[in-house]
């Protein structure tokens, strides 16, 4: 922090657990590699993302959406065809709890009122020290639900993709603290049923996994 212009050394106090004894509401002290906060409903993330709040990036090395962007937002425009995929990857947190399901969430809209949206998944688990790079045999198929377009050019939730099982797995393999997912993300455009046969704009910056609880 800076004291009279200078840097010093905020000095935090460091516990390998969250503190039991003398936790006041406002205390501050890195768990592990997490800032940790306690507030009135008990010990919290001090930063945004280091559980499920940071928005996550999306690249392309294949057929991709059209990257554009409207009044500032940027976009991934998906045709009602299908075939375009995007891709980014997701470090499992050092607070993450084993057996816990990892789901993604985010945006999107389209200029026609009607229709089926199903944004999907295929999450790849390369685990530390373990995965070979060149070969990742682990992987899982999201089975979240589409979502219906209620209102023309308004934005519209695409529910949980889920990125592992319910009970925290790829492949029955269990996701740990520190492994990293790669996720692909696709237009399911064969499973709509009542397909909006219009282009759906997603927001990129709109996607935030969640951990569990």
């Amino acid at each position: 922090m800076k004291v009279n212009g200078e840097l010093r050394n905020a000095g935090l106090e460091y516990s390998a657990t969250d503190p039991t004894s003398d936790d006041f509401v406002g205390r501050i002290v890195m768990v592990g590699d997490d800032p940790r906060i306690r507030k009135a409903a008990g010990w919290t993330n001090l930063i945004a993302g280091t559980t499920s709040n940071a928005a996550i990036d999306w690249n392309g090395d294949g057929p991709t959406p059209l990257f554009t962007n409207l009044n500032g937002l940027e976009l991934m425009e998906y045709p009602h065809t299908g075939g375009e995929y995007v891709w980014c990857t997701i470090k499992v947190p050092s607070n993450y709890t084993a057996g816990e399901q990892i789901q993604l969430q985010g945006g999107i809209f389209a200029s026609k009122a009607t229709g089926d949206v199903k944004m999907q998944c295929t999450t790849y688990l390369v685990q530390t020290g373990t995965t070979d790079i060149t070969s990742i045999t682990n992987t899982h198929d999201s089975t979240n639900a589409k979502v219906t377009v209620g209102t023309a050019n308004q934005a519209t939730s695409i529910g949980n993709i889920d990125l592992t099982d319910a009970s925290g797995e790829i492949n029955s393999t269990a996701v740990a603290a520190g492994d990293t997912l790669l996720v692909k993300l696709f237009r399911d455009t064969a499973n709509e049923q009542t397909k909006t046969n219009d282009d759906v704009q997603v927001f990129r910056y709109s996607f935030i996994p969640n951990f569990g609880s």
